[in-house]
């Protein structure tokens, strides 16, 4: 695929650079992944319960966990199998995993058994990206976190019908593991129990804070932080992109100045503490975000963590895509089922129809357009429904490639929109009314088109 961001520029965690890795262990070890696994990880640990073999050893399998699902009713989901084992195929107990914990808070070490020495232990973690200053960045298999005041090692799991949280605070030696056999509100339920549990083991631990104060004549730059920016890292090259209006990979900030050398994002309040460099204006909190500038010193990005922001004009907000989706899908929708009822009405009341004043041509135009976007978007919004974010697990649906091809025929179809437009300016038979409606239909199409075409929905650019 083409390179869209400079290598280190953007972070995104990738199942798929996991399976990349795992295919290079694999190439340069000259054994199977899973054998290298097993033999170098988890043995030597003695977590005999643990394996990432696909389909499962039945003596795993007979005691997997049931996971299910609700829908109206509690419906079994049974397990299948990983097809990027090394982005998410190992499967474990409790007891395995407090063995892998302990081998990591004890530097690389479980009892007699090294697994890491102390150099390649403190490459692994410590933070190796993220915003200036940051204390939320990642490692090469962990995210950082704080989690009492404590700086945390974390990573969660996910397999269909299950997900999974491991928090490590390497200051006091603590490591927390939890799974759960249902996905629904996994999100946040993994956390909910968690959180409780280092409140009571650990407690907060009271820091010293230095009151922070705006930089003089701030006033002067303030306008050049000011503007909303959207989340990077998204799909850019393929039909996924579409996500983005489904609302994933879409956090958006509004980045504001309040006065008096305060910015303003969501209610939170920063203070400029050095070079495009802000830190929270709160007594209990060092967060810290980053903006990057252009030439002439006004920003062009925001780091926040682990995740960068760019700024966008208004027609790439969020809502300003989906409503003028939706609303140009409606026009197109109602074109596609009014008119043919029309017709038939005018008709059986022998009256003349409207659209005898203009080319055929030009009718039949606007219908057949409107009627490919409104069965390709039908069929998108049927496909997200069933697959929800496993669209492209299992290869691109057959279903999918039918879509992009209807909505392909259609965007070509649209692009003799200047002549229709044209012809329905210049005819002079036709109605102020007619002429508007004609208008309405064309603008929908063209909005139409442009917005599809920017999420890749034009061609056929699943790879």
């Amino acid at each position: 695929p083409d390179q869209v961001h400079e290598p280190g520029s953007v972070h995104s965690y990738s199942n798929f650079g996991y399976a990349l890795l795992g295919y290079l262990i694999q190439e340069i070890s000259g054994i199977p992944y899973e054998v290298y696994i097993r033999t170098q990880i988890l043995e030597p640990l003695g977590m005999s319960n643990t394996d990432l073999t696909q389909p499962l050893p039945e003596t795993l399998r007979s005691n997997l966990a049931r996971s299910y699902i609700w829908q109206d009713e509690q419906i079994y989901l049974p397990r299948d199998y990983t097809n990027t084992t090394p982005g998410g195929g190992i499967v474990s107990n409790a007891v395995d995993m407090s063995k892998y914990m302990l081998m990591l808070l004890n530097g690389g070490k479980l009892n007699d058994t090294r697994l890491l020495n102390s150099d390649s232990f403190e490459q692994l973690t410590s933070q190796q990206y993220g915003s200036r200053q940051t204390k939320y960045g990642i490692c090469y298999a962990f995210f950082e976190n704080m989690w009492t005041t404590r700086r945390s090692l974390d990573h969660t799991g996910g397999q269909l019908g299950f997900v999974s949280l491991m928090v490590l605070i390497p200051e006091t030696g603590t490591g927390i593991f939890i799974a759960q056999n249902n996905r629904k509100g996994a999100g946040s339920f993994r956390y909910d129990v968690m959180i409780p549990f280092l409140d009571s083991l650990l407690g907060e631990k009271k820091r010293d804070i230095a009151k922070i104060t705006p930089p003089e004549n701030f006033d002067k730059i303030a306008k050049n932080y000011v503007g909303r920016y959207k989340q990077k890292n998204y799909p850019k090259a393929t039909f996924e992109k579409l996500a983005r209006f489904f609302g994933a990979f879409t956090t958006e900030y509004w980045v504001s100045y309040k006065g008096e050398g305060i910015m303003d994002i969501r209610g939170t309040e920063y203070i400029m503490v050095d070079e495009h460099l802000f830190q929270m204006n709160d007594k209990e909190s060092t967060h810290k975000m980053e903006f990057k500038v252009d030439d002439k010193g006004k920003a062009q990005e925001l780091m926040i963590g682990t995740t960068s922001y760019e700024r966008v004009p208004w027609y790439k907000f969020k809502r300003v895509l989906q409503f003028s989706l939706i609303v140009s899908m409606i026009m197109l929708l109602l074109h596609v089922v009014v008119n043919p009822i029309r017709r038939i009405i005018r008709k059986r009341r022998l009256i003349a129809d409207f659209s005898e004043t203009r080319p055929t041509w030009i009718s039949k135009w606007q219908y057949l357009t409107a009627l490919l976007y409104v069965l390709g978007t039908i069929g998108v919004a049927i496909l997200f429904a069933y697959y929800q974010d496993q669209m492209s697990d299992y290869g691109v649906p057959f279903v999918l490639k039918v879509i992009l091809l209807i909505y392909t025929m259609a965007f070509i179809l649209a692009c003799l929109f200047p002549i229709v437009l044209w012809k329905s300016l210049t005819i002079k038979s036709l109605s102020p009314v007619d002429r508007l409606k004609d208008l309405i239909i064309v603008l929908a199409i063209v909005i139409t088109s442009l917005t599809l075409y920017h999420f890749n929905m034009i061609g056929f650019q699943y790879y």
